[in-house]
């Protein structure tokens, strides 16, 4: 019992001496250093519209020019009813 007790001293100072460790003291400030800049941030690409399509819209406005395309490239298959 004694033992263990010890152990578990032995344990708790090393890993509170472990945990007071610490590479610096004073953490880096980049805003705080004079030699530091700023850099200007990269030129987005401009768009040439106003217009944003919601989630899906998209997708069915290319779906129903597909189907306009492919009914118009059908017409004289001889399929009996229509695509």
């Amino acid at each position: 019992m004694k033992k263990q007790f010890v152990r578990y001293g032995v344990i708790v100072c090393t890993a509170l001496w472990i945990g007071g460790l610490s590479a610096q003291q004073v953490h880096f400030d980049p805003f705080l250093d004079p030699e530091s800049k700023i850099l200007p941030g990269e030129k987005l690409e401009e768009w040439g519209s106003s217009y944003m399509w919601y989630p899906g819209q998209l997708a069915a406005h290319m779906q129903e020019q597909l189907k306009k395309i492919s009914e118009e490239r059908c017409v004289n298959v001889g399929y009996p009813g229509g695509i």
